[in-house]
């Protein structure tokens, strides 16, 4: 790979976007950094060792907002013009629908952003890689939910990239599955997305990167990560008992 290669974040301003876009803007000499989003085209970047400042603590790390470019992923000829402007070295896919509630009110949507907009990105890195002296790579962001947990399966975390057997028990997890098979298929097609993985070493442009939680310090709302969430269980409130319940998915 070039020196200094442009690395373009599809949802920027999402939690995993921002902490990567953040992370890859403190080495300006070493990576050319494009951040895209949909609804949000500003986010603010914290001090990498400290949470966002709060109230008048003047000794509190200053925010840097930084401005997004706006791409919407489901228009596939404006994402082949973006990517013909800006012609990125590696496209790193964190753009998604990835809360299996929210996947399912508008699972048609979701579906084209999830797995649609991961097909039309493999392709054109393909199509780039035939016109550019140097291959783009797409690194697509995953989930642990294309695994059951072994609800059915009986294969138990942890799981193992070349010996689970993918059976996703969502709509959300199906998507993800989807999109890595279309990873495959378009980019590494040495591997096969049969669901199983494989052990097989191949110069493929695909990278698939399966992230079973989030969680970060500069979260926008607790809402943004389930593990942040079960906080609010543990928030102080109005109730004068403070024993807290939580089932066993919650103590997870």
């Amino acid at each position: 790979m070039k020196s200094n290669p442009t690395i373009l974040i599809t949802g920027a301003s999402g939690m995993l976007g921002r902490a990567l876009h953040r992370l890859l803007n403190n080495f300006p000499d070493q990576y050319n950094v494009i951040g895209t989003g949909l609804t949000r085209l500003s986010v603010d970047h914290f001090h990498k060792y400290y949470p966002p400042p709060s109230g008048d603590d003047s000794t509190a790390p200053s925010a840097t907002t930084v401005n997004l470019h706006y791409l919407n992923l489901l228009d596939h000829a404006a994402t082949t013009e973006f990517l013909m402007k800006h012609r990125p070295d590696v496209i790193v896919h964190c753009a998604a629908e990835r809360f299996p509630d929210a996947f399912e009110k508008n699972a048609e949507e979701s579906y084209k952003l999830n797995v649609e907009s991961t097909k039309h990105l493999a392709r054109e890195c393909l199509r780039l890689g035939q016109v550019e002296e140097e291959k783009p790579f797409l690194i697509y962001l995953s989930t642990s939910y294309v695994f059951d947990g072994g609800a059915i399966s009986e294969d138990f975390p942890p799981y193992h990239p070349s010996k689970s057997k993918a059976h996703p028990l969502n709509s959300y997890g199906q998507s993800k599955w989807d999109g890595e098979c279309a990873v495959r298929e378009i980019l590494n097609p040495a591997v096969s997305c049969d669901g199983d993985g494989s052990d097989e070493k191949i110069n493929g442009q695909g990278i698939v990167v399966r992230v079973p939680l989030l969680y970060g310090e500069d979260c926008l709302d607790l809402k943004e990560s389930p593990a942040l969430e079960m906080m609010n269980v543990f928030l102080p409130t109005n109730e004068e008992s403070s024993q807290k319940k939580i089932d066993d998915w919650a103590m997870r």
